[in-house]
């Protein structure tokens, strides 16, 4: 499994659908993509093997994310 958690989101985002991470269940070339949209304090858990990565930042602020794998 992976995850994300969201510590802190910058207040200055103006679209939070577009600031979270993105997936793609079938790969990179997968043009069908989920996002998910990140609150303080939050966690994303998936599939590890699942292509993600982080969206476009929209602020000069930090935003701050702890990411994790666990592997059993």
């Amino acid at each position: 499994l992976s995850g994300v958690y969201y510590l802190h989101i910058p207040d200055d985002v103006a679209d939070k659908t577009e600031c979270g991470t993105e997936f793609a269940y079938n790969g990179v070339e997968n043009l069908e993509r989920f996002k998910s949209v990140p609150k303080d304090f939050t966690w994303i858990v998936y599939p590890g093997k699942v292509y993600h990565r982080p969206m476009i930042p929209q602020s000069t602020q930090d935003r701050f994310v702890i990411a994790a794998d666990l592997i059993f």
